[in-house]
């Protein structure tokens, strides 16, 4: 006990800034001389938090005349969205080369992120004749491209009709230095593995004493390096193939580069020097690695910082936009971004738009975007210009639309944009809540644009700019019309928007909150998103054929719409039967199959949420404050062996929650301790009602009715058997206080005692004589202890009262 001890007498050594206060409530509200005073009355203040966790929001302000305190406070809460943009998109070199990308075989040095070249090779067989395929050659020391006229064509090249070389016929003596031919650069960055470096050479040249050729590459850190020195005398009567292996300096290396070098010679003998055709730099073993290649990203999500970060919550909808040419194939692997290992439902999926808010954020709080490329039967490298996160979708159309899920009614599709007819985009999915839409469609010539949300009518768009939807949606879709119009690109950013979750009032900002919301079974106001055990997704993993019950909190006042999604796992079963089970009641069932690679959808129809809405009139509360009450449905899950997930739920609703908060109240009581520290403006105080958030995201707050009265004072307050040394002991304490009513029946005294480590609340009820007594804080006994035979007495005297509290602090 002496840990807790010690924390009562840091308690007891603040007691003089007890809070005292005692509050008059009417019988009738007809015997009150004086009207009480309204304001801000019955206008929706939108309160929202960008900043997280557990941020703070001041923007409701009560206005309280000056000498009167609160008698009585109605609110109205009801949910609102914060738009929150958050897209991450990826694009060009920077981000293709980003710390914690992982490269095998791509190139990333282009705007498009795409293939290395099957091997890089130069044949020579084009000029200009100063730089034949980018080749710099050192004019000075002999370098010429075409053919060493002293050998003839024939014997001069390897292939073609072109080579490089040094000299018609033999190279001078006294060569000063050694001259180079310089291949291009070669951006190597995404190679790995083993690489070999091949030419054809005829060279000639003096015993290595006298005269010099030289073979370099440059490495990595951009430092030359030596890999052939001529040794002996050599005098080549034909082409000769040479491999070298250069795969520790191609290896990551963005600026690979070759070059040939003769120089220095002395002052006789010399011979033909270099004659090189054929150049190539290639994967050792042949093109084995040229037809595949994998690019993976840097990680994102809720646990990374910097750039590729997101607030906690739901992932958003991923676009890719690239251009696959015929027979190559392009892959998409969702990773796991901790331990670099796919997401079942996500693994090598041709979709270039896909909602990754099935994935929970919380299990996977880290992911990765893997991409594989493929080019067989000499297909082309597949062009990727963009990658989006988080709510953006964008084409430039250098793929089939009809691939992506568009439909072409009288429209045709030309390489790289859609002329006329009538086109529809896919529907675009989101497991989290769509309430601004920021679009740009480049269109040439006359058309009409349209939207549909959650599968509602058609309604005229705008092809450029900012949206905000009239009620927040789960699925969108566009459609564009016309005879003579071109649609050239596509880009549609899906705001996220955010509703208040876990939301709570503390008026003091002291972490005890007079009201809450905290729920860990209850998603954000509205958007249901969590089952019963408080987790955004239940795995499941049956060994045999069996069923599961998961519950799910919902209100009791109902809701609009409900669905969920299912994502397979390893060896997920062919399909499932499901069903929501509402007070004893089966209201909805149905089945769904089951791919490895496709996560299913289901949605109840609105018969089926009738029947649930009128389960959920009836049902008991399990979850959640009596202002906002839930009742527990479930769930049922059935199916054959197998492992599957099912997650993203979406229970919509649009709650209006009441709260009345009368004299008595734990608002009320800290709004009058609050209103002698708060802004004066004329004869009316300001008094702020800090509401906070867990996560960014905002809601409606309605001031209904605020009440307020000057009949009550406190005039004075004294103790008794307090010394200036306290500490925990058997000694009965004395607060005595005396107060004036001039208007109504006093109701309650309340004292507050408030500490570092411990906090207690002891309210009087003077029209029944009885009390009670809360406490926060880590000491687990009472702390206070009230006289058992005279706890407190409470005098009238007209219109004074006069009040007497006896107790002591608990010393065991």
């Amino acid at each position: 006990m002496t840990q807790p001890r010690a924390r009562v007498v840091w308690l007891l050594i603040l007691i003089y800034a007890f809070s005292v206060a005692s509050y008059a409530s009417p019988v009738f509200t007809a015997e009150i001389e004086s009207e009480p005073n309204f304001t801000s009355i019955g206008t929706p203040t939108k309160i929202s938090v960008s900043a997280f966790p557990n941020a703070t929001s001041s923007a409701l302000t009560l206005e309280v005349p000056e000498n009167e305190a609160v008698t009585g406070l109605d609110l109205t809460i009801s949910p609102s969205v914060l738009h929150s943009n958050e897209i991450i998109s990826w694009s060009g070199s920077n981000d293709w080369n980003a710390t914690g990308a992982t490269l095998d075989r791509i190139n990333v040095n282009q705007s498009d992120l795409q293939m290395l070249p099957k091997k890089w090779e130069w044949d020579f067989e084009t000029g200009p004749s100063t730089s034949p395929q980018g080749w710099t050659l050192q004019s000075a020391g002999g370098w010429s491209w075409g053919y060493d006229t002293s050998l003839g064509q024939s014997a001069g090249v390897h292939g073609g009709t072109k080579a490089i070389y040094t000299y018609n016929g033999n190279y001078p003596n006294g060569m000063s230095s050694t001259y180079w031919a310089t291949s291009p650069v070669v951006d190597c960055s995404g190679c790995s593995g083993s690489w070999n470096l091949k030419f054809w050479k005829r060279l000639g040249v003096e015993y290595h004493y006298y005269d010099h050729a030289y073979v370099s590459v440059k490495n990595a850190q951009g430092n030359w390096v030596q890999i052939y020195s001529s040794s002996g005398t050599i005098n080549d009567g034909s082409y000769q193939q040479v491999t070298y292996n250069v795969g520790t300096h191609v290896q990551n290396n963005p600026a690979f580069q070759v070059r040939f070098g003769l120089g220095t010679t002395d002052g006789s003998v010399t011979y033909t020097g270099w004659n090189i055709d054929d150049v190539s730099i290639e994967p050792a073993g042949g093109g084995g690695g040229a037809d595949f290649a994998n690019w993976t990203s840097a990680p994102f999500g809720p646990a990374i910082t910097g750039s590729n970060s997101m607030t906690p919550g739901s992932y958003g909808i991923m676009s890719i936009d690239a251009e696959i040419p015929n027979n190559a194939i392009l892959l998409t692997t969702i990773l796991d971004g901790r331990t670099n290992t796919p997401i079942p439902g996500f693994i090598n999926k041709e979709d270039l738009h896909m909602d990754l808010g099935t994935i929970d954020s919380e299990a996977f709080p880290e992911l990765r975007v893997k991409l594989y490329f493929a080019t067989p039967n000499g297909a082309q490298t597949p062009l990727v210009h963009g990658i989006h996160l988080n709510g953006r979708v964008s084409t430039s159309f250098d793929s089939s639309p009809t691939d992506m899920g568009w439909n072409l009614s009288g429209a045709n599709w030309d390489g790289d944009s859609i002329t006329g007819g009538t086109i529809t985009t896919p529907l675009f999915t989101s497991a989290r809540p769509i309430s601004q839409i920021y679009s740009n469609f480049v269109i040439a010539g006359s058309s009409t644009t349209e939207i549909s949300t959650d599968g509602g009518p058609w309604n005229t768009f705008t092809n450029s700019g900012n949206t905000i939807l009239s009620s927040w949606a789960e699925s969108v879709q566009f459609k564009f019309s016309g005879s003579n119009y071109d649609l050239t690109s596509f880009q549609a950013d899906l705001i996220q928007g955010r509703i208040g979750d876990e939301v709570r009032i503390d008026i003091n900002n002291d972490g005890q909150s007079e009201w809450t919301l905290e729920d860990s079974t209850i998603g954000p106001i509205g958007w249901q998103n969590r089952f019963g055990n408080g987790a955004m997704s239940v795995p499941i993993n049956f060994a045999a054929s069996t069923s599961l019950s998961i519950p799910i909190q919902l209100p009791i006042s109902g809701i609009e719409s409900m669905g969920f999604s299912a994502v397979p796992g390893n060896i997920p079963p062919s399909g499932f039967n499901w069903s929501i089970l509402a007070g004893g009641t089966t209201v909805a069932e149905g089945s769904s199959s089951l791919s490895p690679s496709e996560v299913s959808m289901i949605n109840l129809e609105q018969t089926e949420i009738s029947s649930l809405n009128s389960e959920l009139t009836n049902g008991v509360r399990t979850a959640g404050p009596s202002e906002h009450p839930h009742t527990q449905v479930y769930l049922v899950i059935e199916s054959d062996q197998g492992s599957f997930t099912i997650s993203a739920l979406k229970a919509r609703s649009n709650p209006s929650i009441s709260l009345n908060f009368d004299p008595g109240n734990a608002i009320v009581l800290a709004i009058n301790d609050a209103i002698p520290d708060s802004p004066l403006s004329g004869a009316t105080r300001l008094v702020p009602i800090p509401i906070q958030f867990d996560l960014p995201g905002a809601i409606f707050v309605t001031i209904d009715d605020l009440e307020s009265s000057s009949s009550f004072t406190t005039n004075s307050m004294s103790f008794g058997n307090i010394s200036t040394t306290i500490a925990p002991s058997y000694q009965w304490m004395e607060i005595h206080s005396t107060h004036t009513v001039t208007s109504g029946f006093p109701a309650e005294v309340q004292v507050d005692i408030s500490g570092i480590y411990n906090s207690a609340t002891v309210v009087m009820d003077l029209t029944q004589n009885t009390h009670s007594i809360s406490q926060t804080g880590e000491f687990l006994g009472d702390l206070l202890i009230l006289h058992p035979t005279d706890p407190y007495t409470h005098s009238l005297d007209g219109d004074n009262i006069n009040s007497t509290l006896r107790f002591r602090i608990n010393a065991s």
